[in-house]
């Protein structure tokens, strides 16, 4: 006999869930959560992406540019004429 707190809910307990789901909460819960989060820390978030824009960018304009370039120049003697 089992424990009677360790009972199987009955189906009027038990929401109804896609066998897709079948184990796991619906996604739409967790994707309001977390748009709620998102939302709330807007500010944080936001101030991360400006800090990090701004020092890529002043990393960027101090690094010095090398190019570098090769050239060969081939005079064929016999078109020569001065």
């Amino acid at each position: 006999m089992s424990h009677p707190s360790h009972r199987q809910p009955t189906p009027e307990e038990t929401p109804y869930y896609p066998a897709a789901y079948h184990g796991q909460e619906p996604v739409g819960g967790n994707l309001r959560q977390i748009l709620g989060v998102l939302r709330r820390r807007r500010g944080v978030i936001l101030s991360i992406v400006v800090l990090l824009t701004t020092l890529s960018a002043i990393v960027a304009y101090q690094i010095t540019s090398q190019f570098t370039a090769s050239a060969q120049v081939v005079i064929d003697p016999r078109k020569l004429r001065v």
